[in-house]
């Protein structure tokens, strides 16, 4: 069988092995030779259905042309073999062949070769670099396949298609894989299709993209901008390669300057220095799996926010027209010095002067020390703004004359009030540093710290004040002199009636306006354990009405304070207080209490046919004035016609309501109020009232005094040098008031226009209500006055001044007291050549035998102990007053010094203190300087001598108060003069 259309492409390999047959001619004479026959060839040529197959396949093969009686052998190639002319042959793997015919015959052999492909067959399968993949996000892999076909044939060049998962990543056909920046897992992360022939096989696998090394050190923020001290929060963060971060990765953070402090959650806080530009501040350092990374954040260390400007330069004791050169530098809070944006010199008051451009100060024509913002450097840094005060004083220039600051003063009798004044240039301004000497002309006499004390005679004196600056004393070249006028007027009450409040309540007390003496409201007020206040008086003065709980409830009552003999006025269930008579003397206004509430009530009096009380008043008797429930309506007044009542209303939570009822026709009907003022007093003219004002000042509620026009509204205000006034009163013509400081309970007097201010009683005394007697003041002198004693007379100090050495005292003086106590003897030695007044009214007093039976009415143990006061009709005193006789060596500096109680301003009576102890603030003179002591803040005693025996006794008085009513004080039994004169 032939197959012509194959042979045809076929290519014969003829080899020989045997040599071919020598042909040999024979010559004629010889015998014939015969002539050699070739033989055909064994093997011409193979013939095969195909060349090029796809496994598996049948090839066909024929051996063309073959020769009869030879023997053939097939070879595939594949190692397969077969003898014979034909054969068929499977081929199963892929390749390239050498197929070999193998012809013998005899010792002939022949052979052919033909060459077949056999590609591989269909797809059968695919072998990747990897099964599966776990890779860093943002990493790249390189896939590698190897395709088989179904048969296990190696493929060649096999035609890939590449996919990948999105959630992990991509591929390319070349099979590069690069991995997503999101951690994920697919379980067919990547698949590769491979198709040949009919079939196509993938292979796919698991793909998980994973956080990869650490690359980068990424902090938020890159780069350092602060000031010092101030904390900035940094954030560091490890990215691997695809910037993701590695949680896991171990960070520390350190500083590079010293004094810097960072924390291990990146908190850095600089120190208070300040740092150069750009400069390594912190080192992190982040470690992971074996790798390590550095990375340092670098910054700038500002200084801290302005704090502060400070001057370079003085602007102290100027001259007027000096030009003075000033610089500021700039500071925060750790003396960092800063650079300011903007500096600005400024001048409050255009009259003190001006800068220029330069920060040169000119100083302008007014003199004197200036407030502290007169001058002022601002300096502005990053929106930040401070300033500085620059002290300013200027000098003034030569005085030219003397200003009073009052035309005239009014001041009361036996009072003393300031007297100011001003030295001035000729611009205007005060010349302080000068000397100015005054003299009293008349209607009184000069008192200390430059202040007029009035005499008792009243009238209007006509330069009653000379003031006089002598020549040269502030750049004059002549002498300045200047007067005022002062009138002296007649008080218009002797007598100040107040309750105290001591440790067992409150006890009415009686102020002498002409002494100062402080007196019970009775002997039986003092001493028994019942509570008196709210005292007021009746209209014509005889008697002081008040509110006491002698019998259980609180009642009113009232007692003639001259003459005693106590009657029981109004009664009630509940308890009765702040007692006010009408001024007709008819009807009474007073307050009920019941718990919380309190309600004004008014009452006819019961008077017989002499206007004299016959019986008590019930509340059967009294209307109700206050109309609104719940509130306590405190406080009543009459207003000087009696027609209405004025009264203060409070829900007790401090805010305060001035009511103005009707009290006779529209009784209780509301006339006028004011919110946030409480009523304090009515002013003689009828059409003004005294009210306690609710004000903010310095963020602190405060109450001031302030005089209302209840017709035309006009409120005005009286300053009281800032003290909180409580309760007030009005004197009877309405020229003084009476107050109580609430802060330390002290009693004020001062005049109606704010000056004269003057304290009456310190806060040890806890004054609470204070009413002026409606009678004009009797002023108390010597002259032809009985003086209520045998024997007392007016001491003029007409004694003898001489004193002798002791070597135990260092001197004595020729007059010595003794005073024989309950508890021993107290000898005391007199200071005659220092105070020669007091000393003979001392011993006048002792020789009269006035201090014989009388109490040490206040004892502080170890402390000081007080005598010598009488309660008698002139008020605790012997009738007359003498003046404190102050000395510079006169000091209470040794225990056992004795000293003259002060009754008025600078003056005593009968009242004397020993100190128990150094007592230098009662002292007169402060290092030589006389101390103010018209002043009632200042507390002035004058020395007149001291315990030279006995001391040890009043060492051992126990503690007495005389408010306190205290049980059988000790007493003096006799004072008894020692004179060595009469000897």
């Amino acid at each position: 069988m032939r197959f012509p259309d194959l042979t045809k492409r076929s290519i014969a390999v003829v080899c020989f092995g045997i040599a071919s047959v020598a042909l040999i001619a024979c010559a004629a004479d010889d015998p014939p030779t015969p002539t050699a026959v070739p033989l055909p060839p064994i093997v011409v040529d193979i013939g095969m259905t195909a060349s090029t197959v796809m496994a598996p396949v049948n090839i066909d093969f024929e051996a063309n042309d073959f020769t009869d009686g030879a023997t053939y052998f097939w070879d595939f190639g594949d190692g397969g073999s077969m003898p014979g002319t034909r054969a068929r042959h499977t081929y199963l793997d892929a390749g390239t062949f050498v197929v070999r015919l193998t012809g013998t015959r005899g010792d002939q052999t022949q052979f052919v070769e033909k060459t077949i492909t056999v590609q591989p067959g269909d797809a059968g399968w695919l072998v990747l670099n990897a099964q599966a993949l776990e890779i860093g996000a943002g990493e790249t892999f390189q896939f590698e396949a190897e395709a088989f076909d179904h048969l296990g044939n190696l493929v060649s060049g096999p035609d890939l298609v590449w996919y990948a998962d999105p959630a992990t990543g991509s591929i390319d056909q070349n099979g590069l894989f690069t991995a997503g920046r999101d951690v994920a897992f697919t379980a067919e992360g990547v698949r590769v299709d491979f198709s040949r022939g009919n079939f196509t096989a993938n292979e796919k696998l698991p793909v998980s993209v994973v956080l990869g090394a650490p690359t980068t050190i990424e902090v938020t923020p890159s780069s350092i901008d602060t000031r010092s001290t101030w904390g900035v929060d940094l954030h560091a963060e490890v990215l691997d390669p695809a910037g993701l971060v590695l949680e896991d990765a171990e960070v520390s953070w350190e500083t590079l300057r010293p004094g810097d402090h960072v924390d291990q959650t990146g908190y850095y806080t600089p120190s208070e220095t300040i740092s150069a530009s750009d400069a390594s501040l912190i080192l992190i350092t982040a470690t992971k799996d074996g790798t390590k990374l550095e990375q340092i954040v670098k910054g700038t260390v500002h200084p801290g926010i302005l704090d502060r400007v400070e001057v370079e330069g003085s602007l102290i004791d100027v001259k007027p027209g000096d030009e003075v050169p000033l610089s500021a530098t700039a500071y925060d809070r750790f003396n960092n010095e800063l650079d300011l944006d903007e500096l600005r010199w400024e001048v409050e008051d255009q009259d003190a002067g001006s800068f220029d451009a330069d920060g040169v100060f000119t100083a302008g024509g007014k003199s004197g020390q200036f407030p502290e913002n007169t001058v002022r450097v601002r300096g502005f840094k990053d929106g930040v703004q401070i300033f500085a005060d620059v002290p300013l004083s200027i000098l003034p220039a030569q005085a030219v004359a003397i200003e009073f600051m009052n035309e005239s003063d009014s001041v009361p009798a036996g009072s003393s009030s300031p007297i100011p004044l001003r030295v001035v240039d000729e611009h205007g301004n005060d010349v302080t540093d000068v000397d100015v000497y005054l003299e009293v002309t008349t209607g009184g006499r000069l008192g200390v710290g430059n202040s007029f004390r009035a005499g008792f005679e009243p009238g209007v004196y006509k330069d009653a004040v000379v003031a006089r600056v002598l020549p040269g004393s502030a750049g004059n070249e002549n002498q300045l002199e200047a007067s005022t006028d002062i009138e002296v007027r007649q008080r218009s009450s002797d007598y100040l009636a107040i309750d105290i409040v001591g440790p067992r309540g409150a006890v009415v007390y009686l102020i002498n306006m002409a002494t100062g003496d402080l007196t019970p409201l009775s002997s039986e007020a003092e001493s028994n354990e019942y509570t008196e206040d709210t005292p007021s008086w009746w209209p014509n003065g005889s008697r002081v009405v008040y509110s006491s709980d002698v019998n259980g409830n609180r009642e009113i009552f009232d007692t003639d304070p001259f003459n005693g003999g106590r009657r029981l006025v109004a009664t009630g269930q509940n308890d009765l207080i702040m007692p006010v008579i009408s001024p007709d003397g008819r009807r009474i206004a007073f307050v009920e209490s019941f718990e919380s509430n309190a309600n004004v009530y008014v009452a006819d009096l019961q008077l017989d046919g002499n206007g004299e009380l016959s019986d008590v008043v019930t509340m059967d008797d009294a209307r109700r004035l206050s109309a609104d429930d719940g509130l306590q309506h405190l406080f009543p007044y009459w207003s000087p016609n009696g027609n209405l009542i004025m009264y203060t209303s409070t829900p007790g939570d401090g805010r305060f309501r001035i009511i103005i009822a009707d009290a006779t026709d529209n009784f209780g009907e509301t006339v006028a109020e004011a919110t946030g003022a409480s009523g304090l007093a009515w002013h003689p003219d009828g059409e003004q009232i005294l009210v306690a004002a609710q004000r903010t000042i310095d963020g602190e509620d405060r109450e001031t005094l302030a005089l209302a026009n209840l017709t035309s509204g006009v409120v005005n205000e009286i300053y009281a040098a800032g003290l909180r006034v409580g309760i007030a009163a009005l004197s009877p013509d309405g020229s003084e008031i009476s107050f109580v400081d609430e802060d330390e309970g002290a009693l004020w007097l001062m005049d109606i226009d704010g000056t004269g201010l003057r304290r009456a009683l310190g806060g040890q005394y806890q004054t609470t209500v204070t009413a002026w007697r409606p009678q004009p003041l009797q002023l108390p002198t010597p002259t032809g006055k009985d003086l209520g004693d045998t024997g007392l007379v007016v001491p003029d100090g007409n004694i003898v001044q001489d004193r002798m050495d002791d070597l135990i005292h260092g001197t004595l003086g020729p007059y010595q007291v003794l005073l024989e106590t309950d508890q021993g003897e107290v000898k005391i030695d007199l200071f005659n050549h220092l105070a020669p007044v007091t000393v003979q009214n001392f011993i006048n007093l002792a020789n009269a035998g006035y201090y014989d039976g009388l109490t040490f009415h206040t004892v502080e143990p170890g402390s000081a102990v007080f005598g010598g006061s009488k309660v008698n009709a002139f008020g605790g005193t012997a009738g007359y007053y003498i003046p404190s006789e102050f000395h510079p060596e006169a000091s209470h500096r040794t225990p056992g010094t004795i000293s003259m109680v002060s009754k008025v301003v600078n003056g005593g009576s009968t009242e004397f203190v020993i100190a128990l102890e150094p007592k230098t603030d009662w002292d007169a003179f402060v290092e030589g300087q006389e101390k103010d002591c018209s002043d009632p803040a200042e507390v002035c005693y004058a020395v007149f001598g001291k315990v030279i025996e006995g001391l040890d006794v009043l060492m051992g008085f126990e503690e007495t108060d005389r408010l306190a009513g205290s049980a059988d004080p000790h007493r003096i039994l006799k004072a008894t003069v020692l004179d060595s004169t009469k000897q």
